[in-house]
């Protein structure tokens, strides 16, 4: 392929530019340290005289450009490198054509100049198979990065999902702590309840007892003013003595029906017998009934009254292991010195308990 016309380095001499017309190598040659300011010359000039200088150039137009050897003759030869055996002979015949040198011959080309004209980019030449094979490397390691790169992207990503998801669930570990730390305060006081009503049934259990049988209409009372969860631990805990209760309070409103009294005017001096019956009903339809407590022992007291219901003396009478439906007698003996004050006889209710408990 045919070479551009233009300045190259000059194959003879290295250090130096010579003219090639696109044919051959023209005479005219120069070294760019002389012309160092100056405008190199876009064709070659026929004598030594200075180059036009460009205006405001540094270089002094005195200067004259080196002188051109008329003797070198245009080249008509290219020689293969090496070219030390070239540059020896001088002969201006011998001389390669722009391109055919190496830059290993000649250092200058391949470092302060291109083997193209001053001022233009060189050509694009094909990378040889070692090129290639030298960039391989390159390529591989460019790939591994670019791959590292985007693993560290999709672990930063990951990382910002997992940081979501740690914070979410922190938030729901606090909302759950909240409300474990409520359902714990709700069961302490549940529990602080429960032992309360637990101590009031024992309570009310313990005092239920025969030697306190005339309390058991106060008894009775407060069990059935005390809270729901109280009365059905007390059902738990003594349901015969809640039936006792109960018991207790029906034979006294069947009582003073049942009880019939003698005559109590045959007395001694200081003494006063009286006598009557007493009809068991039994202990009716309690609430809480309970298999056992039906039979009872009841204690009730008479009385001597006198004209204006002053009470002048008592007694109390017992009758025990009542069964429901029998009619029991019974006599007392009061004494009282003032027999002529005693004007009637009474009979009132004392106590029951329930036989056997």
């Amino acid at each position: 392929m045919a070479v551009e016309a233009g300045w190259y380095t000059d194959p003879a001499d290295s250090q130096r530019l010579r003219w090639w017309n696109g044919q051959s190598w023209a005479a005219e040659s120069f070294s760019p340290t002389e012309v160092s300011g100056q405008k190199v010359p876009k064709a070659p000039f026929s004598s030594p005289a200075a180059p036009a200088v460009a205006e405001g150039d540094s270089m002094k137009s005195e200067e004259p450009l080196p002188s051109v050897s008329s003797s070198v003759s245009q080249p008509t030869q290219q020689l293969e490198p090496p070219y030390a055996a070239t540059y020896a002979t001088s002969k201006p015949s011998e001389i390669p054509l722009p391109g055919a040198h190496s830059s290993a011959a000649m250092p200058y080309a391949s470092t302060a100049m291109s083997s193209g004209p001053i001022g233009a980019t060189s050509a694009r030449t094909e990378k040889s198979p070692r090129q290639r094979a030298s960039l391989l490397p390159l390529l591989l390691v460019s790939a591994l990065a670019l791959i590292l790169l985007f693993v560290v992207i999709i672990e930063g990503v990951i990382l910002v999902q997992q940081k979501g998801e740690l914070r979410d669930l922190r938030e729901e570990n606090g909302q759950l702590s909240s409300e474990v730390s409520r359902l714990q305060e709700i069961e302490k006081q549940r529990q602080i309840e429960e032992q309360e009503i637990s101590q009031d049934a024992a309570r009310w259990c313990d005092n239920v007892t025969e030697d306190k049988r005339t309390q058991l209409i106060d008894f009775h009372a407060e069990l059935f003013s005390a809270k729901k969860a109280v009365q059905k631990a007390v059902l738990k805990k003594c349901p015969e003595k809640v039936a006792i209760v109960e018991a207790s309070g029906s034979v006294l409103t069947t009582f003073e029906e049942a009880f019939t009294i003698g005559d109590c005017t045959s007395r001694l001096p200081g003494l006063t017998d009286i006598n009557g019956t007493f009809q068991y009903q039994g202990v009716g339809d309690i609430a809480h009934p309970v298999d056992g407590v039906r039979n009872g022992d009841l204690w009730f007291s008479v009385n001597l009254v006198s004209a204006d219901g002053t009470n002048l003396a008592e007694t109390e009478v017992s009758l025990k292991n009542l069964e429901p439906g029998n009619t029991y007698d019974w006599s007392t003996t009061i004494a009282y010195d003032d027999i002529d004050r005693i004007d009637t006889c009474v009979v009132s209710f004392d106590s029951w308990w329930a036989t056997g408990y």
